[in-house]
C-alpha cells in the first residue's frame, strides 16, 4: 500500500518539477548602474622661496568639484622646518595675492595640508614663515596640488 502511495505521488511531484522549471524568466535582468567615471586628475607642482616674515603664493584652477590635495614636497636648507601653509581664493589687493580661508602654522615636509571637496574655480596655495626662518635665511619649498 506504501508503493502506490508513493507512484500516486510520483506524477504530482513531476508536474510540479516542471511548473517550477517554466518559472525561469529568460528575459534579460535589468543590467546595474553604470558606476560614475571620476574626473581626471592633475597635479600642478610650484616651487618658490620665501625669506623671514615672507611668504609666497601660486595660482591652480579647480576645473569641476572634486577632492583637493595640498602636499609640501620639498624644503630647503632645513627639511625639518614648520612652516605656513594655506589654501585661499586669489585677491588681488593682497601681497602675495592669497587670501587664505584655510590655514595650518606647522606644515613639516611630506605632509598634506587639505584633502577634500572643492567646488570648481580659481584657488591659491600659500606658503609662508611663522616666525622659525632666521634673518639671511631664504626657505625653497616645492609643494604640490593634486586636484580634478
Amino acid at each position: 500500500m506504501r508503493s502506490l502511495r508513493r507512484l500516486a505521488l510520483l506524477p504530482a511531484l513531476l508536474l510540479l518539477a516542471f511548473a517550477a522549471g517554466g518559472c525561469n524568466d529568460d528575459s534579460p535582468s535589468e543590467s546595474p548602474a553604470p558606476t560614475p567615471t571620476p574626473p581626471p586628475r592633475t597635479t600642478d607642482t610650484f616651487s618658490g622661496t620665501f625669506t623671514q616674515n615672507g611668504s609666497a603664493s601660486h595660482e591652480f584652477t579647480v576645473g569641476q568639484t572634486g577632492d583637493v590635495e595640498l602636499k609640501l614636497t620639498a624644503m630647503a636648507p632645513l627639511a625639518t622646518l614648520a612652516v605656513g601653509m594655506g589654501i585661499g581664493r586669489v585677491d588681488s589687493t593682497l601681497t602675495p595675492p592669497c587670501a587664505t580661508f584655510a590655514e595650518d602654522t606647522n606644515v613639516r615636509l611630506n605632509e598634506t595640508l587639505l584633502s577634500g571637496n572643492l567646488a570648481a574655480g580659481t584657488y591659491c596655495v600659500k606658503v609662508r614663515d611663522t616666525g622659525n626662518v632666521f634673518p639671511g635665511v631664504t626657505v625653497a619649498y616645492t609643494v604640490t596640488v593634486t586636484h580634478p
